[in-house]
């Protein structure tokens, strides 16, 4: 299942075993971005083994033809009980690591049961490791990388802390890096994690700075983007109605009612599309879409079961402008595609998105901005040099230039396989 159109070279040898751990990739329908990913590790790696962390809903989205995926099996409290009593020295010594390094002991006290819980389950799903590793040659070398500081990382930390793996890599995309996005602002076993992991691979500048502030071995820090593949040029025609876009899932953060805000003040002809959603989180936001003027027309696909129905749009429908309200974000993949297709973004200014929108690919506005002052810059943008051919190819070569995955999967491969 190659992507269709684009031009990510992978032509170099293919370099033995992958384990990669994710949320819940393939099952379920979060971590999209995982799928170009993990096509493309099928043509470097030998083989591939995917350890998805949730198991319990529908697995519906494609992996490579040399990968399987990995399953654990379901912990009973006997069996914690077991894991309890057989590693109670291994258990307190990472809850005294965590104890001693943060400064949120009061917070940590108060909720020391669930870490010893969460400490418990990652030793038990590391059994699901060892398992699989005994089944590989040990004359094949195994890549060990995590696409989250979650359980999985924790488990590979204990294996690493055991002798029983060599080394191993993760990388963090917001909800693991920022401490405000957590309960009671700590991030658990980041300290542990990190002294046991080879590096960590935070996705932008921007939140590699942030953990670099926290000095704990600021030497593992090394940012990588995702980037996104090639798939052209989006069909832009001056002619047709402005289409504004926005995609992603209707969440708090996303502030997507916002956009409707924005929409009042528009007095020209413009369609709204909004890619992706649940329909049960649609409903307040198609309430507000309502009492939109007239002269705007919104258009909601819902939930779309695979990329490829996300790409197929940017390929086919003239775009004027992506737009994201986040409150906060990493370094939004969805914004990276928009600006691969030479469509110019107005987004927020949270988390790395001030590494894609600039100048050169539209315009960034404050977290607390108000709705007038965006209408007034899209109406602006309407009538301007921005919404041309001529501007688009600029924000083309910057995409070209810095989240090519043809280049940063290059790199990310040779930096998981050298370390």
């Amino acid at each position: 299942m190659n992507p269709k159109n684009t031009s990510l070279k992978t032509n170099k040898s293919k370099h033995e075993i992958l384990f990669v751990f994710t949320s819940q990739y393939p099952y379920g329908k979060g971590e999209n971005f995982l799928q170009t990913e993990l096509e493309v590790y099928g043509s470097i790696f030998d083989y591939i083994y995917i350890f998805p962390l949730n198991t319990t809903v529908a697995n519906n989205r494609p992996i490579p033809k040399n990968a399987e995926i990995c399953t654990n099996t379901p912990i009973s409290n006997l069996k914690k009980m077991g894991i309890l009593l057989m590693n109670f020295p291994l258990i307190f010594k990472i809850l005294l690591i965590e104890f001693l390094g943060t400064d949120k002991k009061i917070f940590f006290l108060s909720n020391l049961h669930n870490w010893a819980k969460n400490v418990i389950t990652s030793i038990a799903i590391s059994k699901t490791v060892q398992s699989i590793k005994s089944t590989v040659s040990k004359e094949k070398a195994i890549s060990y990388y995590s696409f989250w500081m979650n359980p999985w990382a924790l488990a590979l930390s204990i294996l690493k802390d055991q002798g029983k793996i060599d080394k191993f890599v993760f990388r963090c995309n917001g909800i693991d890096i920022y401490d405000e996005r957590r309960k009671g602002n700590y991030m658990p076993f980041r300290k542990y994690n990190y002294i046991h992991t080879k590096y960590v691979v935070p996705n932008s500048k921007k939140s590699a700075s942030y953990l670099l502030e926290k000095n704990i071995f600021p030497s593992k820090i090394k940012p990588f983007y995702l980037g996104t593949l090639n798939y052209g040029l989006n069909p832009f025609s001056s002619t047709d109605r402005f289409c504004l876009v926005s995609c992603g899932r209707i969440h708090p953060v996303k502030r997507t009612h916002l956009i409707t805000e924005i929409l009042q003040h528009i007095d020209f002809e413009i369609t709204w599309l909004h890619i992706g959603g649940e329909k049960k989180n649609l409903k307040a936001i198609e309430l507000l879409a309502e009492k939109l003027p007239s002269n705007v027309k919104v258009e909601f696909t819902g939930y779309l079961s695979t990329y490829e129905e996300i790409i197929d749009i940017y390929k086919n429908r003239s775009i004027n402008l992506f737009i994201n309200t986040s409150s906060t974000e990493g370094l939004p993949v969805s914004i990276q595609e928009a600006i691969s297709f030479g469509i110019p973004t107005i987004a927020t200014d949270v988390g790395g998105v001030s590494e894609i929108v600039n100048e050169t690919t539209g315009k960034l506005i404050s977290a607390d901005f108000q709705p007038q002052e965006a209408a007034a810059w899209i109406t602006a943008f309407n009538n301007s040099e921005k919404n041309t051919p001529a501007f688009r190819q600029g924000v083309r070569k910057f995409w070209e230039e810095n989240f090519s995955a043809e280049n940063l999967y290059e790199d990310f491969f040779d930096f998981i396989k050298q370390n």
